[in-house]
């Protein structure tokens, strides 16, 4: 019995101490987010958002629809549909501490920030996901209206273009919602910070420089989803992302290090 126990000890400790495989981990959070009441309700409701702007855009639409005019169609409904998701990016990163279950695994996890990784990838996957469906779905409301309205429904895929380009700026706030989400741990801050406090940091001056458009997150991410960062205006535009991520990602590193409560 003892050599039994001398063995096996070591074989268990090494088992216990080993690091969860970061895929693993994606797939646990992948499976704690369905139970995640407010980010499944954020999320539908910035589908619903788009898809209602999609319809009500295509509805009122004057003469005979083309590939290069439905492009128009998505104009209003990307904005609506990408506003929401800093909110809900907030929302994904407090839910672990507002739910309590972090206190659970952050109390024995020895990589805290491996783990905050893994949250904010499978939440991003997520964010593929329905803006992938978003894209999907309205290019078929699109066909729908247009055959209801007597035009051809082949226009509906001028929508294709500018429903894939909407990813990129939908990343960019959701990952920024989640930075300030998993800093302040507070939705109401973190929407205070992102839809207040941001736009004004255009109008911030240091004497007689000012270094507003090198915080300009708004613009930033206009610019780089269209492409028209470029040149000189693409390190500003860079800058300011970075800034909005990596700044409360800090913060929020500096947090797990601390004890959790």
């Amino acid at each position: 019995m003892s050599d039994l126990s001398t063995s096996t000890e070591p074989r268990a400790m090494r088992w216990y101490l080993q690091p969860v495989p970061f895929g693993r981990l994606i797939l646990v959070h992948l499976r704690i987010w369905r139970a995640q009441r407010a980010v499944v309700a954020g999320s539908l409701l910035a589908l619903a958002a788009g898809l209602a702007s999609v319809t009500a855009a295509t509805a009122h639409t004057s003469g005979t629809p083309t590939a290069a005019t439905a492009e128009s169609f998505l104009a209003f409904a990307s904005v609506a549909f990408s506003l929401l998701w800093l909110a809900i990016g907030a929302l994904a990163a407090c839910a672990p501490f507002k739910t309590r279950w972090a206190l659970v695994v952050l109390t024995v996890a020895p990589r805290r920030a491996r783990w905050l990784a893994a949250c904010l990838a499978s939440f991003l996957l997520i964010v593929t996901a329905v803006t992938a469906l978003f894209a999907v779905l309205s290019i078929a409301l699109v066909m729908i209206v247009l055959t209801v309205q007597g035009h051809s429904p082949a226009a509906a895929f001028g929508v294709a273009r500018p429903a894939g380009v909407l990813l990129l700026p939908v990343l960019i706030q959701a990952m920024i919602g989640f930075a300030l989400g998993a800093a302040t741990r507070s939705v109401a801050a973190s929407i205070i910070v992102g839809y207040v406090l941001a736009p004004l940091a255009p109008m911030i001056k240091i004497g007689s420089a000012g270094i507003g458009r090198w915080l300009d997150l708004t613009g930033s991410v206009t610019a780089i989803s269209s492409g028209a960062a470029t040149g000189a205006a693409l390190l500003p535009a860079v800058t300011a992302v970075l800034f909005w991520v990596i700044l409360p990602s800090l913060v929020a590193w500096f947090r797990l290090r601390s004890p959790i409560g």
